[in-house]
């Protein structure tokens, strides 16, 4: 009997702790890279990121250098503070902007006493279509977290959230 039980249980308890583990990079590949051009970005409207100058630069300068993200795509920021930035995703053969996105802003918590930041920011990679944002969402000390997205048919799905302080 406990030659049964024993198996069952070690696959319970790795089933278990799976369950509790962070989403990793590899387990989220992307298709093969694009190694094609990198088509300028399609700026189309009046609103952000389009009518600021500054963030168009950031866009075009990153859309430059090639996918950097899920395969085929950059992903692109800008500042919109000290310690705080925003960011669109491009579909680097094509230059669209992806503009919705799960959130508006992040701020990583810079610190002008110690200059350095309390959060990681984003964490992303070409291989992978897994992006994870570490900080203060959308102007609000208090919606502060780690959370993990996969970028899945042009948008982002929320796989995780934790609470950070």
């Amino acid at each position: 009997m406990l030659a049964r039980t024993l198996p069952l249980l070690l696959s319970l308890a790795v089933l278990v702790a799976q369950t509790g583990a962070n989403p990793a990079f590899e387990d989220y590949p992307a298709s093969d890279r694009y190694r094609g051009k990198p088509a300028a970005p399609q700026f189309n409207g009046t609103g952000m990121p389009d009518s600021d100058q500054r963030a168009r630069e950031h866009i075009e300068i990153d859309a430059e250098a090639g996918p950097n993200f899920a395969g085929r795509f950059t992903l692109s920021h800008w500042a919109c503070g000290t310690g705080c930035f925003s960011l669109v995703v491009i579909d680097t053969p094509t230059g669209k902007l992806y503009r919705d996105m799960p959130f508006a802003s992040i701020d990583v918590g810079y610190d002008r006493e110690t200059d350095q930041h309390r959060y990681g920011g984003l964490s992303f990679r070409t291989a992978s279509t897994l992006l994870i944002a570490e900080g203060c969402f959308d102007n609000a000390t208090t919606n502060c977290a780690r959370r993990y997205y996969k970028w899945d048919n042009q948008r982002f799905v929320l796989l995780k959230s934790v609470p950070i302080s």
